[in-house]
């Protein structure tokens, strides 16, 4: 919704009153871009409280749909879902089908986020279904897009890019200015991972076309930046900076921290590629001291990533020691963060099952109360026979006795229950942890295929040129292959890969002995994943010798006599 639309309605609501009023207000909470969650808030309240003072069906059913949005965003799943039945109940009741591909497209927007893709498509169908029985081209198009977006995001890039064209094509017919925008942009994208560059760099300039004829400025930033990464893949330094200075312009007008400081980390890897290494620094300087707003770790440990492999280019290993150190507390941080999250997953799914294991037990006392309630009443009867006294008594010593061996037996099967739930949480971590161990080992055995096949390459290369045989640009590729290094984007890969399997190994390490440079931390790396010197060195493209000599003045820096015990001690540090 363009700006002056949405100034159009501000200016409508003192005119308005009733049901109209309620959908001036719900226009309003719905436009995202210029509204403020606040202000959204507070426009939705006031839509609440004029329902609950008349009978609006159809601004009901509305206000449910956009509520539903608003907690699908602040992470409300099931208030969200809730809220969602209720207005696909009252759409089915009033026979409102208009309104149901707006239902169906939140839901499948809210099973999305909570990871149920095959459910998410099913509503996005049902929703498209909806839209044609009353030809509704732009909730259509609507759920054409995010049934691309979907299958683009299980790598499905065919049928992404085929719904994506389907709703491109519709949205063209019926002038959609806004969605087919947004189409392209997302055909963009989809081009880029098919290897398309330049029908991703064509969909983008389309795209930001598009939305700069409809002021869309936000939306034009993420069009810039996307043009930036294409023409730094095209090795167009200068046009990818001009494109991330728009972007990056964009950002500070809106005063968006975040994608300030991601288009800043962008312009640092432009900076490091064309070997500027001063402004790359300046950068990464500018990116560090918004790390307090920035509020995404991720993108501050990049920073400091980067940041290292800057300093090691220009030769000062001792900055770039400091900044290892700074990037191995932000991704401890991350990792933390990560593991508190899933613990705190498995312990509402523990306690689930312990709170249904209670229930059942409880449900099992009660039963047996109820039976010695039984017997106790009939006792009033039979106390009037002395005869049949004894019995009674006899009777109900059976039972307590019962009791107590069916509670014990309870006691002992949730006590089994809850050490068969540890033993399976520690096997599953086991089991975890020895996957990662395998992911790591597979893609270190493809880094090591990757420098012999560069290697072999530039002998054979050496070969044909001792040969005499001359062609056009043998000399030229000869100095890049020498001058490149191709494993420096995989090996900074593993290094991630590695923290994810071993989140506080890097800090365990450094803490104990803080005087490593970034390669001998590269060979502990190895080591902790227990690959022998030769694998090291084919790893690291070094010699058997070299690998020796590493190890020799690591242990020697730790205070260790042998590569026994440095083994050791790497593999006893906390991971």
């Amino acid at each position: 919704m363009a700006q002056e639309e949405i100034d159009s309605l501000y200016k409508m609501l003192p005119e308005t009153s009733g049901e109209k009023r309620i959908g001036v207000l719900l226009d309003l909470s719905g436009v995202y871009a210029t509204v403020s969650a606040r202000k959204r808030d507070s426009l939705l309240n006031e839509a609440a409280k004029l329902l609950e003072e008349g009978d609006y069906p159809k601004v009901q059913i509305r206000y449910w749909v956009i509520r539903a949005a608003r907690e699908s965003r602040q992470g409300l799943m099931d208030k969200a879902d809730s809220t969602l039945q209720l207005a696909l109940a009252l759409a089915i009741e009033t026979g409102s089908k208009r309104i149901m591909a707006d239902i169906y497209l939140t839901m499948g927007n809210l099973n999305q986020r909570r990871g149920k893709n095959a459910l998410a498509i099913e509503n996005h169908i049902a929703g498209i279904k909806a839209a044609q029985e009353v030809n509704y081209i732009d909730m259509e198009v609507t759920n054409l897009l995010n049934l691309g977006l979907i299958k683009q995001r299980l790598g499905e890039l065919n049928q992404a890019e085929n719904y994506l064209k389907e709703g491109l094509e519709k949205g063209l017919k019926a002038k959609l200015h806004f969605r087919v925008a947004q189409l392209r942009l997302n055909l963009a994208v989809v081009s880029y991972f098919l290897n398309d560059l330049e029908q991703s760099i064509a969909y983008n300039q389309e795209a930001l076309n598009g939305f700069v004829r409809l002021g869309d400025r936000l939306n034009a930033a993420i069009c810039y930046a996307n043009l930036g990464f294409a023409f730094n893949l095209k090795k167009n330094r200068r046009q990818a900076i001009d494109f991330y200075n728009k972007a990056l312009e964009i950002h500070l007008e809106f005063q968006n921290r975040e994608g300030i400081a991601r288009t800043k980390l962008n312009l640092m890897k432009v900076y490091l590629e064309d070997e500027d290494f001063t402004r790359a620094l300046l950068v990464s300087e500018e990116i560090i001291r918004q790390q307090d707003s920035i509020g995404n770790l991720s993108i501050l440990a990049e920073a400091y990533q980067l940041r290292v492999s800057t300093y090691e280019s220009v030769n000062r290993p001792e900055a770039a020691l400091k900044a290892y150190k700074a990037y191995s507390r932000v991704k401890d941080t991350l990792s933390a963060r990560s593991n508190r999250t899933k613990i705190a997953e498995l312990t509402a799914g523990f306690e689930l099952e312990r709170k249904e294991k209670t229930i059942q037990i409880k449900e099992q006392e009660v039963s047996l109360l109820s039976g010695q309630k039984a017997l106790l009443q009939s006792r009033q009867f039979l106390l009037l026979a002395v005869v049949l006294f004894l019995t009674v008594t006899v009777l109900l010593m059976r039972a307590a006795h019962k009791t107590r061996l069916q509670k014990v037996r309870a006691q002992e099967l949730l006590a089994k229950e809850e050490a068969r739930i540890r033993k399976l949480e520690s096997e599953k971590l086991s089991l975890e942890l020895e996957a990662k161990k395998g992911e790591l080992k597979k893609y270190l055995t493809d880094l090591s295929r990757q420098n012999e096949l560069v290697s072999t390459f530039k002998t054979r290369v050496r070969e044909l040129e001792r040969q005499g045989t001359s062609q056009p640009g043998l000399e030229q590729l000869i100095n890049s292959l020498e001058r490149s290094d191709l494993s420096s984007l995989s090996w900074q890969e593993f290094r991630l890969k590695f923290d994810e399997a071993f989140p506080h190994f890097s800090s365990s390490l450094m803490a104990f002995c803080n005087t490593l440079t970034p390669k001998e931390i590269d060979v502990c790396l190895l080591l902790k994943i227990n690959l022998s010197n030769p694998e090291i060195g084919q790893v690291l493209n070094i010699s058997y010798d070299g690998v020796k000599k590493s190890v020799l003045r690591i242990y020697k820096k730790i205070g260790l006599t042998s590569t026994e015990e440095l083994r050791a001690k790497i593999l006893q540090l906390e991971a």
